[in-house]
């Protein structure tokens, strides 16, 4: 009898020890499955492309277009092209300007929103539309834009407000163009100014003409009003930190570093 009772123990014993393995186990799982929980929350956007506020859905079109849901047409969509399924359904050109105008639409919105401006807005619309017109359904629709013609609606850079500080400091020094530029051959145009006490009266100046150079941008349509104020935020900031003893355009003194004048040093 007693034989069988240690058995009985050594069996329920081993099965403890399994048990525990297997909770502990099931206990780790669970914590990795929260950690990953808890960063998609922390981070919802990872893993996901931001999708621009102008941007077209084609699936969504196409689907209203061809009287379908959008479900229903992606089940059709992994034995048939978009294109395939228009050109049957006799329905490519109405897509194309069922697409067209979804986007002009959104343009419209982007310039009221002042994230884009008017000429930003129909050179983004002329390049779209010539994608589309030229789509005939044999192959996939490409409608981005080529590399180094894409429009932002967020300027980078000075686009339309360049400030030639070497003609600026003439101007205020009463010297020549080319005289300015001989002065600061072994140094800065900020030496000339404060040896001159013009510092203060060419960050005036510097500030005058970006601002009326701001304000053409957007009477042009290159820049938004939203997007000349931010860039005259910017040169603002940059004037009042400027004393003359180091480079206007970085912040950093490189009168021997023999880098070239790019027109903005001073």
């Amino acid at each position: 009898m007693k034989k069988p009772a240690k058995l009985m123990a050594a069996l329920l014993a081993l099965v403890l020890i399994v048990g525990g393995v297997s909770m502990t186990a099931m206990a780790a799982a669970n914590a990795d499955t929260t950690a990953s929980e808890s960063a998609s929350a922390a981070d919802p956007a990872k893993g996901s492309k931001k999708v621009s506020a102008t941007h077209v859905s084609k699936t969504a079109v196409a689907a209203t277009v061809l009287g379908k849901t959008e479900d229903e047409l992606k089940a059709a969509l992994k034995d048939n092209s978009l294109g395939q399924l228009l050109i049957a359904a006799g329905k490519l050109d109405a897509f194309k300007t069922a697409y067209l105008a979804e986007y002009r639409t959104k343009l419209d919105a982007a310039v009221t929103a002042g994230t884009l401006t008017g000429a930003q807005a129909d050179e983004k619309y002329t390049a779209k539309k010539s994608a589309v017109d030229a789509w005939d359904g044999s192959a996939d629709l490409t409608t981005k834009p080529t590399k180094g013609n894409k429009t932002t609606g967020t300027s980078k850079g000075t686009k339309g407000v360049h400030i030639d500080a070497i003609d600026l400091a003439a101007d205020i020094l009463g010297k020549t163009k080319d005289e300015v530029k001989d002065a600061v051959k072994d140094g800065k145009i900020g030496d000339l100014l404060i040896a001159a006490g013009k510092v203060d009266a060419f960050k005036a100046a510097y500030l005058t003409e970006s601002k009326t150079k701001l304000d053409a941008a957007v009477t042009a349509g290159t820049l938004t009003q939203a997007q000349a104020d931010e860039k005259y935020a910017a040169e603002k900031a940059k004037m009042a930190a400027y004393d003359g003893t180091t480079h206007l355009c970085e912040g950093k003194d490189h009168s021997k570093s023999g880098s070239k004048n790019s027109g903005v040093a001073a």
